[in-house]
């Protein structure tokens, strides 16, 4: 890949970490999404899943316990991408030498 493209997807994944913090500080997401589908949603199902004698309820709530966590694993992931994007960009020199010595 080239040097120029790199940085275009270097910048294209601080922007979206940007609109993750944003979208993170709306009161609005605050309260539907982490304290409402993240908290809240989540100790319903695990409740739930303590009273839950059918299989089929039992394995419908895991279910939702699977998606609740493959989101938080997507938002993680921005995160983090985008905390890696901008130390790279910060430091090319680094990420630069780990793509040289991938060449040899």
């Amino acid at each position: 890949m080239s040097y120029e493209r790199e940085i275009a997807e270097l910048k294209q994944q601080v922007q979206l970490g940007e609109t993750l913090r944003r979208l993170e500080s709306n009161p609005d997401y605050q309260t539907i999404i982490k304290d409402g589908y993240l908290r809240d949603n989540v100790k319903g199902l695990i409740s739930a899943l303590s009273y839950a004698s059918n299989a089929d309820i039992r394995n419908r709530q895991y279910e939702k316990l699977l998606a609740v966590s493959t989101l938080q694993q997507f938002l993680t992931f921005i995160s983090n991408t985008a905390e890696r994007a901008e130390y790279n960009l910060k430091h090319p020199e680094e990420w630069q030498k780990t793509e040289e010595g991938d060449d040899e």
